[in-house]
């Protein structure tokens, strides 16, 4: 089937390009939803499959603290008041505090079945979590009881809620901006958004001490920026490099760390022209240093730091940021950092895991290797996005295979990994 090219980018100037590195860290089972840190040193990411993971020295080592097995158990944020004291929200209404720095996790009662998307506050009494279908709740000892608190009458789906000081914010689905002045005790709808439609997907935000940053979301690349009013200025993404092949959109994640400067993670996507989505694209993380109203190249993926290799993720991503010079990226199964420390040997590091056959695939330039410990390999196949085959390698039932893709071109591939007993196994792949 044939593909265009859409490719997305923030405004960018691409001669301000700066040489920085996002190191790769480690490839988790769980699709990641979001990451955190306290301090430059202190990591917290969660994910679907129950997992909240901790590093205490910026993704070198982890500590699995949690992690259930079960599909329906999706963590979408993570939020924590101290160094001790946190908040993870997820599906089904699902609220998890730790007292000791997530070394053991209890369940709350929140009150709700809803799924939770966000969690955050301005301390241990004053704690909102958003979610779907316009829940939103609050709990003011501690998370020992949540209650619901009624912001509108209508149903968005609330993504986001982000304090600075007393002022706060909630966004969502529907166009939805809500604003509090004071903490929560109450909250106004934000209606002067400049070429407001009602239908925006307001994803994510950031708050400043002077301003607040919104992703547009859903393919709409825009951040809206508000500057302390009711006021809301909309910086239009750009559109260019149309390369003829494949379509790249993009989603966007942003992290402002001050009123002038942030960070943004844009997603090129592999999109059929039947409007199929595939699992994962490439990440470009951009930086502005004047409020978002224009934003140039920051870096590309490496886990090496003379090398060019691009950073790989799903569709969406997700961003913290200790300091300046210190971030955090998490998109699919993997976590990325800046600045790069070298202290990691990932090897194979683009690592894809299948459970329930017990087998790793993993790709470090060229090379593609695939391993499975309990089952042997009979051979492999690799088709082209056409359909043709056009790489095929019997393995004499060895538990190991490493191929050479050097001759393969620059694309999309399927490969399919036939197992001894008669099971089959089958992974997306770019050639870059």
């Amino acid at each position: 089937m044939p593909f265009l090219l859409f490719f997305v980018a923030c405004m960018v100037n691409m001669s301000a390009n700066e040489t920085v590195y996002w190191e790769f860290v480690k490839s988790f089972s769980s699709t990641l939803k979001n990451v955190y840190t306290i301090g430059a040193d202190n990591v917290y990411v969660v994910g679907d499959i129950g997992l909240i993971a901790q590093s205490p020295d910026r993704g070198k080592n982890w500590n699995i603290q949690r992690f259930t097995y079960n599909l329906d158990d999706i963590l979408n944020d993570v939020y924590f008041v101290s160094n001790d004291t946190g908040f993870v929200v997820g599906t089904n209404g699902n609220i998890l505090k730790t007292t000791n720095a997530g070394v053991t996790w209890t369940k709350c009662n929140s009150g709700t079945t809803q799924n939770m998307n966000a969690v955050a506050g301005t301390g241990i009494n004053n704690i909102w979590a958003v979610g779907d279908y316009g829940t939103v709740i609050k709990s003011s000892n501690g998370g020992q009881t949540w209650n619901p608190v009624s912001i509108t009458t209508q149903t968005p789906n609330f993504s986001d809620i982000g304090f600075k000081n007393r002022k706060g914010y909630i966004v969502g689905n529907k166009g939805s901006i809500y604003r509090t002045l004071d903490e929560g005790d109450s909250w106004a709808q934000q209606t002067s958004i400049e070429e407001y439609t009602g239908n925006e997907q307001f994803k994510s935000l950031s708050v400043t001490e002077n301003m607040a940053f919104i992703n547009g979301g859903n393919y709409n690349a825009v951040i809206y920026k508000n500057n302390n009013n009711n006021t809301w200025q909309k910086h239009n993404v750009t559109v260019s490099n149309n390369y003829g092949d494949y379509i790249f959109s993009d989603r966007i994640s942003s992290v402002f760390l001050t009123d002038d400067k942030g960070f943004c993670a844009a997603i090129e996507m592999m999109i059929t022209t039947g409007g199929s989505i595939y699992d994962f694209g490439i990440i470009y993380v951009f930086k502005t240093d004047d409020g978002g109203s224009s934003w140039s190249m920051f870096s590309r993926g490496s886990n090496n730091p003379v090398s060019t290799d691009w950073i790989i993720g799903d569709y969406d991503a997700a961003m913290a940021f200790a300091n300046i010079e210190t971030g955090y990226l998490v998109s699919g199964h993997r976590m990325y950092r800046i600045p790069f420390v070298g202290d990691i040997d990932a090897g194979f590091y683009d690592g894809l895991n299948n459970p329930e056959q017990n087998i790793k695939f993993s790709a470090n330039g060229a090379y593609v290797k695939v391993y499975s410990p309990v089952k042997t390999i009979s051979d492999i196949i690799i088709t082209s996005i056409s359909g043709q085959t056009v790489f095929q390698q019997n393995n004499n039932n060895s538990n190991e295979i490493t191929l050479n893709t050097s001759s393969l071109n620059k694309g999309f591939y399927i490969f399919q990994i036939n197992l001894n007993d008669n099971t089959e196994w089958s992974v997306k792949w770019i050639k870059h």
